[in-house]
């Protein structure tokens, strides 16, 4: 699980591209917005740096597409991280958590999550948060966080919030 601080947004297309092997490689994630979803792409390119018409042809090509705006009812694949995040920042707020709390309880070894990229990200894409964050609510986020490898969040989240019955 990783944002990425350093996307390039347009009105419709968010690219960030990393150069890594001394630019011998290049990571590259690709949102392109669509009418009722986005295209997403997130690959490794090698030798020179891809010029944007690469990466956008790339992404149409072997992309996959996400129906926007996203709802915890729908199922996660790899582009859904910002809305997953934005969505656990949501709960967290109205269950008077405080995510980075959380986030340090799960003790990832990620860098710090900027939870204003991800707010900004995920609300270019769409998404549509819980009105009330009760026990389904919840065990819906808890499954997107797992989906999108944020195993250890949503571990440290259910022990803070999550009834225990022995």
């Amino acid at each position: 699980m990783k944002v990425n601080v350093n996307a390039i947004r347009t009105y419709n297309t968010s690219v960030s591209l990393r150069a890594a092997n001394s630019g011998q490689r290049w990571d590259a994630e690709v949102y392109i917005r669509g009418i009722k979803g986005i295209f997403y792409y997130e690959a490794e390119y090698h030798g020179a740096r891809p010029t944007t018409g690469d990466l956008y042809y790339s992404t149409y090509l072997r992309g996959i597409f996400s129906p926007r705006p996203f709802q915890l009812n729908q199922l996660c694949d790899p582009s859904a991280v910002y809305c997953v995040l934005s969505s656990f920042e949501n709960a967290c707020h109205a269950l008077n958590l405080r995510p980075e709390n959380v986030c340090a309880a799960a003790s990832t070894a990620h860098d710090p999550i900027d939870f204003r990229t991800v707010r900004e990200h995920a609300s270019w894409e769409g998404i549509v948060h819980e009105k009330h964050w009760d026990s389904k609510a919840i065990l819906k986020l808890l499954a997107a966080l797992v989906a999108v490898g944020a195993d250890n969040v949503a571990t440290a989240l259910e022990a803070q919030v999550m009834p225990r019955t022995n």
